[in-house]
């Protein structure tokens, strides 16, 4: 499809070269948390190599800004209708809850340290609402913070993508000072959540991740502004 000004836009892009990117993030997550669990970590310098393994959420989540804000743009730039919200949110469910309920409940079910989780806790960790309790975190599923912070995301985008392009009409310059700003915020929310908030969790709630994910979500305003895919060319 082409935008207002006759430069095409692809709506519904697939990149395979992120897919990669997206393996490479999860391979470091994985074995940052085997080495925590094996006691690597204070083992030279592989061991310091692999704790900032972390760094892989971080990639998680600036590819999942770019990847699922990149539709709205792309339709914004041309002129089309956006995508459809509920749509949207049905095959982000699709992609993550099956899967993820039968890791919940085989974790709740078989480990021996998560007899005494009750339903309140059955509950939490069923809606990835975990991290915003004091008393349901569950043995064995302390890694999934980052996966209840993403969906987070996922149910906040669509209410981002309206701020930063009302009546659907993409304004780079727009897009990049309120993500610049938003993330400021994000900052500021990180260093005083533990202050604020009486939670052991705050510090991994969406806000604070804000900066990585609208990291992604600018760079996929970039991609699709014809100006700058102009510049590019």
């Amino acid at each position: 499809m082409a935008d207002r000004n006759g430069a095409r836009i692809e709506l519904d892009r697939r990149f395979l070269t992120l897919d990669a990117l997206r393996a490479v993030g999860a391979l470091m997550v994985v074995l940052t948390h085997v080495a925590f669990h094996t006691g690597r970590y204070p083992q030279g310098w592989t061991g310091a190599m692999l704790a900032h393994f972390d760094l892989g959420v971080a990639l998680f989540f600036v590819v999942s800004g770019f990847l699922l804000a990149r539709p709205w743009f792309a339709a914004s730039a041309a002129g089309a209708p956006p995508p459809s919200t509920g749509r949207y949110l049905w095959k982000r469910a699709l992609r993550i809850l099956p899967l993820y309920w039968v890791v919940v409940a085989v974790c709740l079910i078989a480990a021996p340290a998560n007899s005494d989780v009750g339903v309140g806790g059955w509950i939490a960790n069923l809606t990835l609402t975990q991290i915003y309790t004091q008393d349901t975190h569950a043995y064995g599923l302390a890694h999934m913070w980052s996966l209840c912070t993403e969906v987070a995301f996922y149910l906040a985008l669509p209410l981002v993508v309206r701020l930063l392009t009302p009546r659907d009409r993409l304004d780079l310059r727009r897009v990049l000072v309120l993500c610049l700003l938003l993330s400021i915020g994000g900052v500021a929310f990180a260093a005083g959540a533990r202050t604020w908030f009486d939670q052991p969790f705050a510090a991994e709630w969406l806000p604070a991740y804000l900066p990585w994910f609208l990291a992604g979500t600018a760079l996929a305003a970039c991609s699709v502004d014809p100006g700058m895919r102009a510049r590019l060319d």
